[in-house]
Formats: structure tokens, C-alpha cells, sequence
């Protein structure tokens, strides 16, 4: 007998297929693309992505035009993404169960607060002049939320792969996975440490002539290219140790005769 479909049971156990769980990443990546291509199109002037950071698309004051088109794809795909946490926290669940459980908070967490920034910047035109640094402040939780929850459920998903004397393959998804947040965190490391005079990124650095690989703006996209690429890494690998461990047990040879 099937279960009756629940929309809470939905949002936090996730889908209950592997095809479902990819058509909703698939529409939030393609939602994002779209939304970023049309917000570009209405940008005023050329927009340098390596030294303007993603938020320039969705603000009010530097995209009057177009901003309410990335602000309807951020929404729209934090909202597809949120449903992933509890697809991949029940695949990943054996043998890091803890982890997987704490992995799907921090991603749920992220995406709520992703979902609110881009309501923030669709209604609100400077958030951060009625309450300091709010936009910031959640901005950041969303980042760190994804990201811990990406690591954290690609950590479970390693370690099962492990189990399986898949190493290799586990190391290559893994480095691709966490390079872009690492960049990311580094960059602004070295900033601070080195470069604090710099302030804060925009395309003037260009014109200045400060590298590409301090730029904060050129790892959060790569970041966040990362994040969709490691999701569907993840969705598309995992549970398949425990198909086999049930192909394995189907099949003749594994089977103890009973008399």
C-alpha cells in the first residue's frame, strides 16, 4: 500500500526517486541560468563577474531594470533545492548517520535563508539601512549553510564509497566539490590578513590592477557553479551502494540454501 504524498513529510524527507530528486535540481539550475541571463540582459552597462559579486544582479540600486528577474531564480531555486536535504540525508545516512542528519539542517537552514534574501532584494530596496548589515548577515548564512551542508553530506557520501574501495573516485567528486568554497574562504583570508586596504571588491579592481584570485565576487561564482555541480554529483551517486548490496543479495551465489 503507498503512502499518501504529505507536503511536510515532502519538504523534509525529500522526494522518494532518484528522477525526481534530478528534476528538481534540474528546473532550479535551469531557473538560475535563465534568471541570470535576463537579469544580465536589463543590466545598465557590461557586467564583469569576476569582480562583481552575484548579489549585483538582484540589487535595486545596481540593476533597476532587471533585478527582480534573478531575485524570482534565487527564490524559485532555493525553494526546488530545499526538498534535497532529506533525499540526500536518507541515501547518505549509512555509515555517517549523525553527519548526514546535521548535513541536512545546515542546508536546510541555507536554503530558507538564501529563499529570504532573494524576497529581500525583490521587495525591499536597502534592507541593511534599517538594520545593520542584515543583508549581509543572512547572505552569509545561506553561503555557509549550503556549504557546510554540501561538505558535510559529500564527507557521508565518501566515506561510503570508502566501504566500497571506491577511493579514487571519492577523492576526484570530493575535490571538485569543496575546491570552489575553499577559494572562496581563502581568498577573503588573504584579504584580511594582507590586503585589507583594498576594501571591498568592485569593478574598479579591475582598473587597478588587483588579481582575479582575491576577488571574492570571482570565487562566490565559481562557488556557486560548484554548488550545483556538486549536487548533482551527489543525487546521481548516491544510493547506489545499497542498490548493489540488494542486487547482491538477489542473486544465487549470495544465497544460503536452507533445509
Amino acid at each position: 500500500m503507498n503512502k499518501s504524498f504529505s507536503v511536510t513529510g515532502f519538504l523534509q524527507n525529500g522526494p522518494r526517486s532518484k528522477a525526481t530528486a534530478l528534476t528538481l535540481l534540474t528546473l532550479a539550475i535551469v531557473g538560475n541560468i535563465v534568471g541570470i541571463f535576463a537579469a544580465v540582459r536589463h543590466f545598465p552597462g557590461p557586467f564583469d563577474w569576476q569582480y562583481r559579486m552575484v548579489s549585483g544582479l538582484a540589487s535595486q540600486v545596481d540593476n533597476p531594470q532587471g533585478y527582480w528577474r534573478f531575485c524570482l531564480a534565487i527564490s524559485l531555486c532555493f525553494a526546488l533545492v530545499f526538498p534535497l536535504a532529506g533525499y540526500l540525508a536518507q541515501q547518505l545516512s549509512s555509515p555517517l548517520s549523525k553527519l548526514a542528519s546535521y548535513s541536512q539542517r545546515s542546508f536546510q537552514v541555507g536554503s530558507i535563508c538564501g529563499f529570504l534574501v532573494g524576497i529581500e532584494r525583490g521587495f525591499i530596496y536597502d534592507i541593511s539601512r534599517t538594520f545593520f548589515k542584515a543583508h549581509e548577515v543572512v547572505a552569509l548564512i545561506a553561503f555557509f549553510g549550503v556549504f557546510l551542508g554540501i561538505l558535510g553530506f559529500s564527507i557521508c557520501w565518501f566515506a561510503s564509497e570508502r566501504q566500497q574501495r571506491r577511493t579514487s573516485l571519492a577523492m576526484g567528486v570530493l575535490l571538485l566539490i569543496c575546491l570552489p568554497f575553499v577559494g572562496a574562504a581563502t581568498s577573503q583570508l588573504v584579504i584580511y590578513l594582507k590586503y585589507r586596504h583594498y576594501g571591498w571588491v568592485g569593478p574598479h579592481w579591475r582598473e587597478l590592477g588587483r588579481p582575479v584570485y582575491v576577488s571574492f565576487a570571482f570565487w562566490q561564482w565559481l562557488a556557486s557553479a560548484g554548488a550545483f555541480a556538486s549536487m548533482g554529483c551527489l543525487v546521481l551517486l548516491s544510493g547506489r551502494n545499497s542498490k548493489e548490496g540488494k542486487s547482491d543479495l538477489a542473486h544465487p551465489s549470495s544465497r544460503s540454501s536452507v533445509r
